[in-house]
C-alpha cells in the first residue's frame, strides 16, 4: 500500500533507528543485538530473523533517538517457523501519551490497536522469564491495516477503456500477496470485499506496483 509522503514520513519516524537488544542479565553488561532497523518497512507485519540465537532471558526495545515509542504488535518466537511463541512481560512503567493508547496494546492481536509513550528516548524492557533462544521477532507499525490480510477476500479490476472495470476475479487471502495473471500495460483497482474502504488504482512497471502517490 502506498502513502502519501507526509504520512509515510510520520509512521516511521518511530521505527527508523529502533534497536533491539538481548541479554542474560538485567543489568545488560554484556547484552547481544538482535535486531536494528535502518530503513522503512515495506508492510505493516514484518518477521524478523535475529542476528544472534544465544539463549537470553531480557529483551530491551530501544527508540530511535529523541523519538518516543510508538508501536502496534511485538512478539517473540524460539524458533523460526513461528509455531514456539515466547511469553514476554514488560517490566518498566512506561506512560502512555492517552490511555487508551496503554502498553497492553503491543501484544493483544490487534494490528489497529497501538501503545505510545509519552516519553522520548525510552526503551521497553521484556522479561522471558527464563533463558531461552530467540529466532524470529514480529514487529508491527502503528498502521491502518491498508495492506493483504489472510482470510479477507479481495477483488482485482482493471481498466479496459470505453468498457470501463472488469474484473480479474476474486480470492480470498491465504498468506500476505495475492496472485494474479494479469493484463501489461493496465491501470488496476484492488477491493477488500471483507473490510476497509481506502482504496488507490496502481499500475505496475518493472516488477515494481506504483500508485497514484509515487507519481512526481
Amino acid at each position: 500500500m502506498s502513502l502519501i509522503k507526509g504520512i509515510e514520513a510520520f509512521l516511521y519516524r518511530y521505527i527508523v533507528g529502533v534497536e533491539i537488544e538481548g541479554c542474560k542479565e538485567l543489568s545488560f553488561k554484556h547484552q547481544k543485538i538482535l535486531l536494528t532497523l535502518q530503513d522503512t518497512l515495506t508492510s505493516n507485519y514484518n518477521e524478523f530473523a535475529t542476528c544472534d540465537t544465544s539463549p537470553i532471558r531480557y529483551i530491551r526495545y530501544n527508540s530511535p533517538l529523541n523519538r518516543s515509542i510508538e508501536l502496534a504488535e511485538i512478539a517473540f518466537w524460539e524458533d523460526s517457523d513461528m509455531k514456539k511463541e515466547i511469553h514476554a512481560k514488560v517490566i518498566n512503567d512506561l506512560v502512555p501519551l492517552h490511555p487508551a493508547n496503554s502498553i497492553d496494546k503491543i501484544n493483544d492481536k490487534d494490528i489497529l490497536s497501538f501503545f505510545e509513550s509519552r516519553d522520548t528516548t525510552c526503551h521497553l524492557l521484556f522479561d522471558l522469564g527464563k533463558e531461552v533462544s530467540v529466532k524470529k521477532i514480529l514487529l508491527c507499525p502503528r498502521n491502518d491495516d491498508n495492506y493483504i490480510w489472510p482470510g479477507d477476500e479481495y477483488e482485482l479490476f482493471y481498466n479496459d477503456g470505453i468498457n470501463g472495470w472488469l474484473s480479474l476475479g476474486k480470492q480470498k487471502a491465504r498468506e500476505r500477496v495475492l496472485h494474479y495473471d494479469v493484463p501489461s500495460n493496465a491501470l488496476f483497482w484492488l477491493r477488500n470485499l471483507t473490510k476497509g474502504k481506502e482504496e488507490q488504482v496502481f499500475f505496475c512497471h518493472d516488477g515494481v506496483q506504483y500508485f497514484v502517490t509515487d507519481l512526481p
